[in-house]
């Protein structure tokens, strides 16, 4: 979020900060530091699962979301805390605190800016900020046009980012105060509703009684870390799925260009098989975890089999009919960035394997499925301390703040 966050450290080191990752699906959070030289650390963290269950309602997520968010502080706060303090030698305090918003929490969009004039014009800042004024108002009508989660309408700007800028058609890094004919620039931004930034800032602000809390879309994280992970390629898809929704974004030349949404994501998945089998959605999660590790007797796997192939067939063809919209723009980049949850990962990494032939807008056959786990954490965040597992979600944000803080933008 745009604030003004008072950036000062009182260890010369590092910065501690309380970390936050809110999804549809779970909320965590760490304790982090940032240090000036090297990756971020986090020396503590939990995570809570949003409760879901058959009958799931926007107002339910909502509701669960708050709950989820409330017991991660209280385990922050009892274990957390005491890991912090001995670790900072009981001479430091937070300032801040940083949560990333995956859907259905935030809404994100690429847009295009074109200004011409004949005769030409000077691009002052008072231009180009008029010109970004528009565009947040733009957006905001947007979102408040509809009512993804039943709540107020009203929202604010989260994130904003100029992923290129050109002058008469060429990419320019300055324009301030430049002549030209026209200027042109792709900007990236997120939006969250007014009521949902409330309730996160009065939990966190209650629990630690802190001011300054900045809210971030989880998008333009997870892009950023995936540049740093492989710099040499400026096109790739990147995917979540760990919620109510697939999140699909595609970033062409190093701008997040388009984003897709599919109506089926880790939570569809498991209510769909608990209504197919009518069983509840623990008994669901459960069979369905037992069934992906190939586990279970030929009885059990004969009973769900089926459920499972007519899921993957509607994920499959929801996923098909996103590419090919997509692929009408331009050719489909090869690699592709998953996040997903352990427990069901491999239903969507089975599909995007089948697929692969199907991508025919793909450059050539070398279609790459990345899973985000373990493994590309190095070099973005360290992981120690007090019963702290390894979190992608947690890493990525962790490495955001860490360029933010550098003044770095990978992207």
């Amino acid at each position: 979020m745009f604030s003004t966050i008072n950036r000062r450290k009182k260890n010369e080191n590092y910065e501690p900060i309380l970390l936050f990752d809110i999804g549809s699906g779970s909320v965590a959070g760490a304790i982090t530091l940032i240090f000036k030289d090297k990756p971020p650390q986090i020396i503590y963290s939990a995570r809570e699962a949003i409760s879901f269950g058959q009958g799931a309602t926007e107002a339910r997520l909502v509701a669960g979301k708050h709950a989820a968010l409330n017991e991660v502080i209280s385990r922050l706060r009892k274990d957390g805390l005491p890991v912090f303090a001995k670790y900072s030698r009981g001479h430091q305090n937070f300032d801040r605190a940083v949560c990333f918003l995956s859907s259905p929490w935030h809404f994100s969009r690429t847009s295009q800016v074109n200004l011409t004039k004949k005769g030409g014009f000077v691009l002052t800042e008072e231009k180009l900020k008029g010109l970004l004024r528009d565009e947040e108002r733009k957006l905001e009508n947007e979102i408040s046009g509809g009512d993804e989660v039943g709540l107020k309408k009203t929202a604010k700007i989260t994130d904003r980012r100029i992923q290129s800028s050109a002058l008469n058609g060429y990419k320019v890094r300055q324009v301030i105060g430049r002549r030209c004919n026209e200027f042109s620039m792709s900007l990236f931004q997120s939006a969250v509703y007014d009521e949902i930034i409330e309730k996160i800032n009065h939990s966190i602000q209650a629990g630690f009684h802190l001011e300054n809390v900045e809210i971030h879309s989880f998008t333009v994280a997870f892009a950023d870390a995936v540049k740093k992970i492989q710099p040499s390629s400026g096109s790739r898809i990147l995917m979540d799925v760990t919620g109510q929704v697939t999140d699909i974004y595609i970033v062409r030349r190093g701008e997040i260009r388009d984003c897709v949404s599919i109506p089926f994501g880790r939570h569809t998945l498991i209510r769909s098989v608990a209504k197919k089998l009518n069983v509840p959605v623990s008994v669901a999660h459960s069979s369905l975890k037992i069934f992906l590790a190939n586990k279970g007797d030929v009885k059990f796997r004969n009973e769900i089999e089926k459920e499972i192939i007519e899921l993957r067939e509607k994920w499959r063809t929801m996923f098909r009919e996103a590419m090919n919209q997509v692929a009408e723009k331009a050719l489909t980049p090869r690699d592709l960035f998953l996040t997903a949850d352990e427990d069901t990962a491999m239903f969507f990494i089975s599909i995007l394997k089948m697929e692969k032939p199907a991508l025919s807008h793909v450059v050539d056959d070398r279609f790459r499925i990345h899973n985000f786990g373990v493994e590309y954490m190095k070099g973005l965040c360290g992981f120690g301390g007090f019963k702290t597992q390894p979190d992608p979600f947690l890493a990525i944000g962790a490495f955001f703040e860490s360029q933010t803080l550098r003044g770095i933008a990978v992207v």
